[in-house]
């Protein structure tokens, strides 16, 4: 009913606006002064009209509408990666923007856990050289992570990164750091510290590749890099366990 009665006096509006016009032209010849205000009136009216139409659609843009829920029923509030707005974490789409979060989640999750073995183990970690390039592994792997979590769809080469390559990285850095503590290393256990060693620094800059390839060029095919990669464990054992044992 509202609505009706909106476009009915809108309606009326424009009839009279016309009317005055009109009445403004036919009395303009003889009544000079009385036909101008009635011209002058009718496009008051229009002018009027126009800024209050103006004003009232910028009103409406201005207008968000807050989603309303129950905290407590949809956990902890987080910034949406996509629009930056506050939204509950346990929902899997974002209120605002529209965008699916369950594989954003699962990454960050896997960004979260990786970062923070890396952090355990760089404590039992002295050597500056070999440390430096933990550190980098580590500060990559957030970035790479950082950057596949917001375009999480499936993804063959980044799924091989995540899924299989990472956990191994970080599971030869883990046992890495318990070699390091260990005071008397037998022959076998100092052949197989310093292999790694001798790794670190190509398997820096197979991560950096790849964190180079998502930053310029987005979602594509990492299947060379994750090859080196692939080839860097094989070649010092540690693909198929994620540190010989």
């Amino acid at each position: 009913m509202k609505k009706n009665k909106v476009k009915e006096f809108g309606r009326t509006r424009i009839v009279v606006i016309v009317l005055l016009g009109l009445l403004g032209l036919i009395y303009l010849p003889d009544h000079t002064f009385l036909g101008l205000l009635l011209i002058i009136i009718a496009l008051f009216t229009i002018i009027v009209d126009k800024t209050t139409n103006r004003q009232d659609n910028a009103k409406a843009k201005e207008t968000v509408v807050e989603p309303k829920y129950n905290a407590e029923d949809f956990g902890a509030p987080m910034e949406c990666p996509f629009c930056g707005k506050e939204i509950p974490s346990e929902i899997n789409y974002c209120f605002y923007c529209g965008h699916a979060l369950q594989g954003y989640k699962k990454i960050e999750a896997v960004r979260k856990d990786s970062i923070s073995r890396i952090n355990e183990s760089l404590e039992g970690i002295s050597d500056g050289a070999h440390r430096d390039n933990i550190l980098k592994i580590r500060d990559l792997t957030d970035k790479i992570l950082r950057n596949y979590e917001k375009e999480p769809e499936d993804h063959e080469s980044y799924d091989k990164f995540v899924e299989n390559y990472l956990p191994k990285t970080v599971s030869a850095i883990e046992h890495y750091q318990t070699l390091c503590n260990l005071s008397n290393l037998d022959q076998e256990e100092q052949r197989i510290k310093a292999q790694f060693e001798n790794s670190l620094a190509m398997l820096a800059d197979a991560f950096s590749n790849i964190l180079n390839r998502v930053s310029t060029e987005g979602l594509l095919d990492i299947s060379t890099d994750i090859t080196v990669l692939e080839n860097i464990l094989k070649q010092e054992g540690l693909a198929d366990s994620g540190f010989p044992s």
